[in-house]
Formats: structure tokens, sequence, C-alpha cells
């Protein structure tokens, strides 16, 4: 996702992804492995058009455009503050993991997850904004205690530290990767699949709490995880993502908008929305 990309669309069930496939090597069986991420949800600054100029066009931005990455009256423009997943080089959550050049097309969305059918993923998760947040799969297994979605189950306490993780604390979350979230019949060696937050689930992914997740097929793995069989992997998200949802909104109204009081603001469940 191109920070100057203006435009973007977006559902919450399964993100695209496509996967171009130039290298066929065979695959064999493995003993499976335990993937091990340090994540953390961040608190970031972020641009949304940092060169200025409509990068499709290679033009200024034009009337159409310009309300959305100018800041005036009642409007924020291209700078926000979102929550980010990061990921880290270990527990200590002091060092960011560098990003490789390849995957710097992923832009604010998440680290990428990667697995094998058997494998286990367990993430280690810190909370580093100042509002509950949590890590929801797509696709894999996982216990209550792992689910990272509130809702009224009748679940023991202790299997709901998951929820919604509060600011400061950190959760492990585990999750396995059964036969059903690899590739299906006639489908490539890998699928794909999503992760977000899902405390105020809209308000969660509109602030920027979300990123892709590719399952391989048994054995078609290299040790980094990537699919043995495909040369480039290139994830695009088609995502309009509404400032006005986001749980930062309220701060970005007052730093960045011209005449903020001119804008009407509701709450709905606990989350700011204007009207």
């Amino acid at each position: 996702m191109a920070r100057d990309r203006v435009t973007m669309a977006m559902s919450l069930g399964i993100l695209p992804v496509l996967l171009v496939a130039v290298l066929l090597v065979a695959g064999g069986d493995r003993t499976p492995s335990v993937r091990t991420y340090y994540i953390a949800a961040d608190t970031v600054d972020w641009n949304y058009a940092p060169s200025g100029m409509d990068q499709v066009s290679g033009r200024p931005f034009d009337e159409v455009q310009r309300p959305f990455v100018e800041a005036g009256p009642g409007r924020v423009g291209a700078i926000v503050r979102k929550s980010l997943y990061r990921e880290y080089t270990d527990s200590s959550f002091t060092t960011l993991k560098p990003r490789p050049p390849e995957w710097e097309h992923l832009g604010f969305l998440g680290p990428l997850i990667r697995a094998e059918v058997g494998d286990t993923i367990r993430i280690i998760f810190r909370n580093q904004t100042d509002y509950p947040a949590s890590m929801h799969p797509h696709g894999v297994f996982y216990d209550k205690d792992s689910e990272g979605a509130p809702y009224q189950d009748g679940s023991a306490a202790a299997d709901k530290a998951d929820d919604g993780v509060a600011p400061g604390s950190s959760h492990t979350y585990i999750w396995t990767v059964p036969e059903r979230a690899g590739p299906g019949p006639g489908d490539p060696s890998s699928v794909f699949w999503m992760y977000h937050s899902h405390v105020h689930e809209t308000a969660d992914v509109n602030a920027g709490l979300v990123g892709p997740m590719i399952i391989s097929a048994r054995g078609k793995t290299r040790p980094d995880g990537s699919p043995k069989d495909v040369d480039r992997e290139v994830v695009v998200a088609f995502a309009e993502m509404d400032e006005n949802e986001s749980v930062h909104f309220p701060h970005n109204l007052r730093a960045y908008a011209g005449t903020p009081d001119s804008v009407k603001v509701d709450t709905v469940f606990g989350v700011p929305q204007v009207r």
C-alpha cells in the first residue's frame, strides 16, 4: 500500500494477494516449525502523500484529490496519527526488525506472517498504544486465549486476556495451522489470510491495525517460510481507510484540522464518529 495512493478499497474479509510464480521447485516433507514473531502495536504519525503529488499520473493533486491530502477547515489532510503493527527483533521491543526493500510496498500494513500447514505461529504481542488492542487471525486455528476478539461467550477470565491487551501490556498468541488453512484443490502453493485488531474492529482497522498472512502447503517453503515455487510476492490491499472512524480521529482533528470545532462529533460504542 503506497503512501501516495489517495483512494483505496478494502473488504474486511480475505484481502487479495498476487503471487507471481516464476520458479518451479519441488518441495519435500519437513518437521513442523514453531514460527515466532515479536509484534507491537505502535503509535505512528503517517503521511499518506509524502511526495506532495499524484504518483500515478505524475502530476500535482487536482481539485478532487486536494481535500483528502491538504489540511483545511474541518479537514485533517495527508498526515494523521495511526496505530500500526510493527515487527521487532526480540521480546525487549527495543529494536525494530528492518523491513526488506521488496516488502516496502506494504506501507502501513503490518509485518507479513508466514507459515506452512502443520506449523504453529507464536506471536509475542505488546500494545504500545494508549488504548486496548489485539491480534485476531483469519484462517488459522486458535484456542479461546488466542482469539483476540471480545464477546460474551461465558469463557473464564484467564481466556479473555487476549481480547483487548491493555496499553503497556503483552500477550502471547498461539495459532496452529491446520490443513484447511492451506491451499485447496486447484490452488497454488500458498494462500492468503489476514490479521487485525478486533477490540473495536472498525475503529482499530481504520487506525491501521491490519496485516497480511501467507500460508503454504506442506513441504513447499524455504527455511525463511517463503514458497519454493514463487519468485516474487506482492501483497495488494485495495483499502479505503476512513480516518473519520479511526480511534485516533479526535487527536487528528485537534492536531491537523484548520477549524476543529466546526466538526460535529458523536460517540458510538465509545468510538468518536463524525456527523
